[in-house]
This record gives structure tokens, sequence and C-alpha cells, in this order.
């Protein structure tokens, strides 16, 4: 199975459009709030999601997070340093 995460503000359409699809995906939604802090999940979102997590844990972010150099076809793009 293929597992989707859907950041809210960034693609709120993508869960409609896959679910319009039928597309053979998991539609999961994590909750960008540390563990034990309460936030609202967005109810567009979660309408579509097949699993939600309330919290995600320090070493996930910094896992998840964009390498300081990426790499193109032409020059490399560098991470804003306020990133």
């Amino acid at each position: 199975q293929k597992y989707g995460v859907i950041w809210y503000k960034s693609i709120c359409q993508s869960p409609k459009v896959i679910r319009d699809r039928d597309l053979p995906v998991t539609i999961g939604v994590v909750i960008p709030a540390k563990q034990g802090r309460q936030r609202p999940a967005s109810a567009g979102l979660m309408q579509y999601a097949d699993w939600t997590r309330h919290h995600i844990l320090d070493v996930e972010l910094a896992e998840a997070q964009l390498s300081n150099k990426i790499p193109t076809r032409k020059k490399p793009i560098f991470k804003p340093s306020h990133w």
C-alpha cells in the first residue's frame, strides 16, 4: 500500500481529487503538533483520510526536513537558513 501524508494549507484539494478518481492509495493526515498538545484537525481533510495522527514526534519531523542542498539538472538549490 502507498501512504500519503496530506499537509493542510499546502495541497488541501488533493485528498478530494484522489478520492474522486478512485486511486488505490491510503490517505493519512498528521496534525503538526507535538505529542501532548492539542490542535484541531481540519474537518475538510479528515473526511477523506483513512487514518489520522494527532501529533508528530520531534525525530519524525527532523527526518522529514529537506536537505540543505537540493540537486537539480542545473544549479543546486540551497535551503534558506531561516527555514
